[in-house]
């Protein structure tokens, strides 16, 4: 990084705390996360949001690739130091998740589910993933919180075996732009934030458990027994999947426990 990358960040959304006070807008990099990761100096930037117009290199859960398609989307990542009661990637995750069925409720999307821990799911296409690294600038906790939203376009943009699977906003009949998108999503996540310093995460997982495919559903993941079936029996305070198996007993499940998505 650059000193005069430093110099091209300007105020964004000036009477934020936590998402969105100020904004660097990339024409490209690799991946959002990894340009704030690699740049520790970004990390002493509360409230800062870093924004591509194309990531070449995006990345999702377990190291996997997230294609973002060919047309033109939203690639953000937020340099957040969380609440006193946030703490924990599985929590952020979820807080990050809710502020994004938020955004595009409030834009008409209908049939819209959050998908634990960090797909948003149209009519059971993905238009939406998150992923959150922790890190420290110093000895003060970061969360850098990647989001993508795909915004334009058809599905025909995705690789074949994706196109079943992955669609935009524009395909459900929501017609926006990326930034317009971004000042929606920084108020959202800034309002929960808030919300979570003042009165805790119990109100807000409940919201999140309303909206999402979770409760009920079976579950494949790793135990000290190896690959482990069971049925998702509800979340605890940090957002962590509590299951039960098939002989009775209980789990404290995260995402890197998975192998495989679940299904009702």
């Amino acid at each position: 990084m650059t000193d005069t990358t430093v110099h091209q960040i300007r105020p964004f959304l000036r009477d934020h705390v936590y998402a969105g006070r100020s904004l660097l807008f990339l024409e490209e990099t690799e991946s959002t996360n990894l340009f704030l990761l690699k740049n520790k100096k970004l990390l002493s930037m509360p409230g800062l949001v870093v924004q591509a117009g194309r990531q070449t290199k995006g990345i999702g859960r377990r190291s996997r690739s997230w294609c973002g398609g060919a047309a033109e989307h939203l690639f953000c990542s937020f340099v957040i130091m969380p609440p006193s009661s946030v703490t924990f990637l599985p929590s952020m995750t979820l807080l990050c998740g809710l502020a994004v069925f938020r955004c595009l409720r409030d834009l008409g999307v209908r049939d819209v589910v959050i998908k634990w821990p960090n797909d948003i799911l149209i009519k059971g296409k993905k238009v939406s993933g998150i992923l959150c690294h922790a890190s420290f600038f110093h000895k003060t906790p970061v969360i850098v919180a990647g989001i993508g939203i795909n915004v334009k376009g058809s599905a025909s943009q995705f690789p074949g075996h994706l196109r079943k699977k992955a669609g935009t906003l524009e395909d459900f009949g929501i017609f926006t732009t990326p930034s317009t998108l971004l000042v929606d999503l920084s108020r959202q996540l800034e309002k929960i934030l808030v919300t979570t310093e003042k009165s805790g995460l119990q109100d807000l997982i409940d919201e999140w458990k309303k909206n999402a495919l979770c409760t009920g559903y079976s579950i494949t993941f790793n135990s000290v027994e190896g690959a482990t079936k069971g049925i998702i029996k509800d979340l605890d305070q940090m957002g962590r999947l509590i299951v039960r198996d098939l002989k009775g007993g209980i789990h404290i499940v995260d995402s890197g426990d998975i192998d495989h998505d679940y299904s009702q």
